[in-house]
């Protein structure tokens, strides 16, 4: 008898003990995650930290700035006073700028505030896709390392914006091959992914080339759950805000593409040299930037290897996207253009195939943090304020380097009536005081927006000015991506200053008769506007310029 109750006491104290041991494994387990989410959001602070440390707003943000000053002048989206020419790349970035101008005029702080606003929802959402803290930390690391891709999460342009319709965008891309999903959420998951795809093609019409052969492979894959009329509504919905800006730019501007595009990708350089300028580009990139260019170059083998086929059709859009970059001559932002896919392809590799144990994790994430510490000039440990202006090979630079004068730490610590104070912007003041017209320039961001509103301001590389963006690049001149100066025809100052059409050359004559119609005349509906609008984007006109040198 007292052996059988020695063996039930032993039993029960058996249990108890192993009852035990399962709590204090859950216990462990709680604790650890509560850890990992508490390190988590203490990453986030930390990366929201740094985007204050290095905050700053670029020459070429101020363009857009100016053009934001017109249309609350009342003279419309516009650059000069007297003509309707888009010069900002991003319609969306710029309505985004615009609802912070209506309720403040500093614009260098509204940028700021714009960028903040979009990026810390971006964090979150990258948090929602990894599912786990631990990747986020590491996904976060590799961010603030990446000088391509942190040092534009400000500078006044898209590219804030652009970060988070991207991370909206994937999320719900991955929601959709994801097999525990239910059928309802991959319904709704395909709707909202065609709007965000939608909305990033008004952002830049570039990033056509990142998402479209992902999103045509998820709206192909799930095209049964759809009725004919529903896929139908579902299209028109996703297209709505590109068909709608479209619509008014070809009737405003006279054409659907900003008129930076054809400064830029209609300069008469050869395509070969641009090629060959797009491929220094990458290896700049590599060895000034290697994590930007690295992981996006690392996710086009591993994704395109895959045997899953949305994987390969990810990793083909940001195939697709580098050989864009490549084929235009890259820019000369070092790392810029390469940072919507770097986001692509870095959150791709950390959720399909990061290491499964923590071990692993965990010094992939001591690896990334000596890397933000380490390599030269990344976001984290860039002095504050950061200079670095010595010029990169093939006119590719730090940006941010070159800026100090517009940066946040400047802001706050220089007291002025000019802000940046650089010689551009009191250049452009005193511009604006004076009796004179107009001004020929080169850079025309800082100069611009302080010349006020009224002035007209002739830019040499033709981003402003849609004569001089549709001539050949002058190539008698030295020319760095992305700025190809032109050379101006005779009597074109004359016919600026006047109004008058003085222009010598017969066929430019000809040619800036129609564009000042398309430009200048009134009303916007008038029936020779439209038909000239129609037969200058059908390339009606274009063997009139195209042997001008």
């Amino acid at each position: 008898m007292d052996t059988r109750r020695g063996i039930q006491i032993h039993c029960r104290t058996m249990s108890l003990a192993g009852s035990a041991s399962i709590l204090n494994v859950r216990t462990r387990s709680m604790i650890s995650r509560h850890t990992l989410t508490i390190a988590g959001f203490a990453g986030a602070a930390f990366v929201v930290g740094i985007f204050f440390k290095i905050a700053w707003v670029t020459d070429d943000a101020y363009i857009t700035f100016r053009s934001i000053e017109q249309l609350f002048a009342g003279n419309g989206p516009r650059w000069n006073p007297h003509e309707r020419v888009q010069v900002f790349t991003s319609p969306l970035w710029f309505g985004y700028l615009s609802v912070f101008r209506i309720f403040s005029e500093n614009v260098f702080v509204n940028a700021i505030a714009a960028s903040a606003l979009v990026f810390v929802p971006t964090l979150i959402i990258i948090r929602t896709i990894l599912k786990d803290n631990l990747r986020w930390l590491l996904v976060m690391a590799v961010l603030v390392s990446s000088i391509g891709f942190f040092d534009y999460t400000t500078s006044g342009l898209e590219n804030p914006l652009a970060y988070l319709l991207i991370a909206t965008w994937l999320l719900f891309f991955f929601r959709l091959f994801d097999e525990s999903e239910s059928s309802a959420r991959k319904t709704r998951a395909l709707q909202i992914l065609l709007i965000a795809a939608g909305l990033l093609i008004v952002v830049r019409h570039d990033l056509l080339t990142l998402i479209l052969p992902p999103t045509l492979w998820a709206g192909w894959t799930h095209r049964r759950e759809f009725s004919r009329g529903h896929c139908a509504i579902l299209l028109a919905a996703a297209l709505a805000p590109l068909v709608v800006w479209s619509v008014f730019s070809l009737l405003y501007y006279g054409s659907i593409f900003p008129n930076t595009a054809f400064a830029k990708l209609m300069s008469g350089i050869s395509r070969l040299r641009m090629l060959g300028q797009g491929a220094g580009y990458l290896w700049i990139g590599l060895k000034y930037d290697t994590v930007t260019t690295l992981v996006p170059l690392l996710a086009c083998v591993v994704l395109l290897l895959s045997k899953r086929y949305e994987r390969r059709a990810l990793g083909a859009g940001i195939v697709l996207n580098l050989a864009y970059i490549v084929y235009i001559g890259g820019d000369f932002m070092l790392g810029r253009f390469l940072s919507y896919a770097f986001l692509v392809g870095l959150i791709a590799l950390v959720r399909w195939y990061g290491p499964a144990q923590r071990m692993d994790l965990a010094i992939a994430l001591v690896a990334s943090v000596l890397y933000m510490f380490f390599y030269p000039h990344t976001p984290v440990n860039s002095p504050v304020p950061y200079r670095n202006t010595p010029p990169h090979p093939m006119g590719i630079s730090d940006e941010r380097g070159s800026y100090v004068r517009g940066s946040l730490h400047r802001y706050l610590t220089v007291d002025g009536p000019i802000f940046p104070d650089h010689q551009w912007a009191v250049d452009g003041f005193a511009f604006s005081m004076s009796k004179e017209v107009m001004q020929e320039r080169l850079a025309t961001g800082y100069f611009g927006y302080w010349a006020g509103t009224e002035k007209i301001i002739l830019d040499r590389f033709g981003l402003s000015d849609p004569l001089l963006a549709r001539l050949p690049a002058d190539q008698r001149e030295v020319w760095r991506i992305g700025h190809f100066g032109r050379r101006l025809p005779s009597g074109y100052i004359e016919t600026i200053t006047s109004g008058e059409n003085t222009i010598e050359d017969p066929v430019i004559h000809d040619y800036y008769e129609k564009l000042r119609l398309i430009t200048q005349g009134e009303p916007l509906l008038a029936s020779e506007r439209i038909i000239t609008i129609i037969l200058m984007n059908l390339g009606a006109y274009n063997y009139t310029i195209r042997d001008y040198r």
